[in-house]
């Protein structure tokens, strides 16, 4: 989540809404993988497909005490060498820092789009 970049809040139970989670599980086009680092949980990656047969990373996510320790990185890099083909990676310019994928992408065309500003404010008791 990059709640502080885009305003997304936890729900009553403490926990974010990811609806199309469940599909990463179920769906065979896409993918959830476990990032490790020596032995460890250390994050997760969600893929899933994209226009023209290309893999689109819906969501990369390494533990704040990892960050900053190459454990993104060598996790990118090691997906986007998995992968024949092209991919698609999406984030958030202002958090440049934690972009790991798009540094293992090294020579890739940048293309910037508009993102949609996702702030679902909730109201509770």
């Amino acid at each position: 989540m990059t709640t502080r970049f885009t305003g997304d809040l936890p729900g009553p139970d403490g926990l974010f809404e990811f609806p199309r989670l469940s599909r990463f599980f179920a769906d065979d086009d896409h993918r959830a993988f476990l990032i490790h680092s020596h032995g460890q949980l250390a994050g997760f990656c969600l893929v899933r497909p994209f226009d023209d047969g290309a893999s689109f990373i819906h969501a990369f996510f390494v533990v704040r005490a990892l960050r900053r320790h190459g454990v993104g990185l060598a996790a990118a890099t090691e997906l986007l060498r998995s992968g024949g083909g092209r991919w698609v990676i999406a984030f958030v310019e202002q958090n440049a820092p934690a972009n790991p994928p798009r540094a293992a992408a090294g020579r890739a065309r940048p293309r910037r789009r508009p993102a949609p500003r996702r702030v679902r404010p909730r109201c509770g008791s």
